[in-house]
This record gives structure tokens, sequence and C-alpha cells, in this order.
């Protein structure tokens, strides 16, 4: 079905004047119903989203959506302002019997089932929570946007792709307080390419496994530089999942005093609560690492934590030099239960399995 669902909770849309004043336009004063029905939208400017307090609107997990949507083109200088600071200090909170209290903001954005999505050259900034997802969508390219929030904002993902394929990210600057970009479950052919990341968590596959038989494959990272982030690129599942992860690359990365750098966490558990031990688990397979270097500020530089049931097989390091971003300090690879090789790297990865 080609129409726009696009849901406007009291947005408003700033634009600049001659004089270098800023104006502000309510869409609603302009024939937006903001019914989540109507096809009535379409705005140009700068659209700022309406703080907590005036979150007034029957869509409480996200500010704006777009659904069944062939061909839609998200493209111009403007900017997409969340507010987020007015979410930040009391989020709304959900219980999560198996993994406790979680907290976290609506996101900002989200393109669901539209295929042929083209996103290009805008402003995401301050999301309430994660700042864009595209989920049940083929055939996706996103280019030169922009996705900025403090480093110290929680849960604010720049973009999250969730049952999507075929999806291209190309020459975007994240900076967020959270993963720069994430790859969750149903997701393939994911081509991510020419990233500036940081602040943030960096590039990450997961957390998988949390639910039903997460699935995963066919990601390439390439060309990109992350700084000061507190993980790198990371492949992250839950205890006790089902599925798997296979053929994934990540090559030509730098590293700027980055956390983290290289991880595989099978024992994910963020929040520290009901943290089992599980047999069941999501298969790793057939992930490179290569022409990789840069600097870290922690001490275990590759962090390679499989599964006590079933290892990680086929994990192959080349040309990974990563060292510490404190001269002189000595760093290491840390292993548990991963099988593959290494060659032409620093620090020497003994830990590794063949």
């Amino acid at each position: 079905m080609d129409r726009v669902l696009a849901i406007f909770m009291v947005v408003t849309c700033m634009a600049s004047s001659a004089m270098g004043a800023t104006t502000i336009y309510n869409v609603m004063s302009y024939g937006a119903v903001g019914n989540g029905r109507s096809d009535d939208s379409q705005v140009s400017g700068n659209i700022v989203a309406p703080v907590k307090n005036a979150w007034n609107g029957n869509q409480r997990n996200a500010w704006i959506v777009f659904a069944s949507i062939r061909g839609l083109v998200v493209k111009g200088k403007g900017v997409f302002d969340g507010q987020g600071p007015s979410w930040w200090p009391n989020k709304p909170c959900y219980n999560d019997p198996a993994h406790g209290v979680f907290c976290k903001g609506p996101t900002a954005i989200i393109f669901r089932r539209c295929d042929g999505l083209r996103l290009d050259g805008f402003s995401k900034i301050n999301g309430p929570g994660s700042h864009i997802l595209i989920m049940a969508t083929n055939d996706v390219v996103v280019s030169n946007l922009r996705v900025i929030a403090p480093g110290d904002s929680p849960n604010t993902d720049g973009i999250d792709i969730s049952s999507s394929k075929n999806v291209r990210i190309r020459n975007s600057f994240i900076g967020t307080g959270d993963d720069c970009i994430a790859i969750s479950a149903g997701s393939s052919n994911i081509d991510i390419s020419g990233i500036t990341c940081g602040p943030g968590h960096g590039i990450s596959i997961g957390a998988l496994g949390k639910g039903g038989n997460d699935i995963v494959e066919n990601v390439r990272v390439r060309n990109s530089t992350l700084t000061r982030t507190l993980t790198g690129v990371r492949i992250k599942t839950w205890q006790g999942g089902k599925g798997y992860v296979r053929k994934i690359s990540f090559e030509g990365i730098k590293f700027v005093a980055v956390d983290n750098p290289i991880q595989i966490d099978q024992f994910y558990c963020p929040l520290k609560v009901n943290c089992q031990n599980y047999t069941s688990t999501v298969a790793i397979s057939d992930v490179s690492f290569r022409a990789i270097s840069g600097t870290s500020t922690a001490e275990s530089v590759i962090n390679l934590m499989c599964s006590q049931s079933v290892g990680c097989t086929n994990i192959k390091l080349d040309r990974v030099y990563i060292s510490s971003s404190t001269p002189g300090k000595k760093v290491h690879a840390s292993c548990f239960n991963a099988h593959g090789t290494a060659t032409h790297s620093k620090p020497a990865i003994k830990c590794l399995l063949r």
C-alpha cells in the first residue's frame, strides 16, 4: 500500500527568517490532523517534538511513524529535534520478567514496511530514546545523515535495524549515548561504510536471543572510524537464545581511544538481573576482523567470550593492530571457547582455539 502514516504529536516546524530570527510554526494549525490515519502532513524545515509534559497523543512508543510506503524519500538539510533532555532524567520504565526493569523514552522516527526507503542529508538530534528505527523493510539506502545526542543520554541509539534486508548505510556521522548502529534479529545483507561514530557504544549486532529464534547474516562493516566509544565493533547475545549469527565482516576500522574495541559477548546481561547460565545459545560463525587498527583505553582490547556449550567457529583476525591510548601500557586479548585463526595481529591472540 502506497500511503504515508505520519504521526505528528504537537510537532512544530522551525524556519529562520531573513533577519536571522527563528520562527516556530505549529503544523496542527496548517491542517495536520495527527490521528495516525490521515495522509495530511507535508513539512519542510526543522521539526521539533513536544517536550515530555506536552506529549498527549495515543502513540506512546514513537514520535513520528512512516508505515507501508513504497519508495519513500526523506531528503534535505532540515533537523528533526526530539527534545530528549525533557525525557532523559525521568524516562518511562517497563518491567521485563526475565531481565528486570528497564527505562527508555519513545523512539523518535520509525520506518516500518517502507520498501525502497531512501534517507539522505538531514540531521536527527536529541531523541527521547532511539533516534531512527528501520524495521520490516527491504532495499534501504541511508546516506549523509547526522545523528547527535550527548554521550551520557540514555538509550539514544543512532540507527536501529530490525527484520530488514538489503540495507546500505553510507557516509554518516553518528554520536549518541548508545549504539551508533545496532542490527537486530531478522536482518540480512547489511552494508555499512564511511561511518564516523562517537560518542556512543559503537556498532553492534544484537543483543540477540532474548526471545524466539534470532537470525542475522551477511553483514559488512567497513571503512569507519570510532572515537572514544564504550565499545567498538561487537556481537552480543543473551544466554538461552536460539538461532545464529553468521557471515559477518568488520574491515578497515580505525579506533581512537575506544574502551572495548573488538568484542563477542555471549553472556550479555546489562542489568545484572537473573543472569543465568543456559545451555542453548545463538550460534556464532564465520566472523572476520581485517585491517583494523587504533588505540584503546582498556587493557583487554580483544574479547571473544563465546558460549560455554556452543563455541564460536571460524573466527578470523588478520592485520589487527590495537595499542593502548596510554603510551607504554601493555594490552592483551581474552577468549573463551572461541575457535579460529589470527594472523599478523598485535596483541597476540594466543587464546583463540583452532
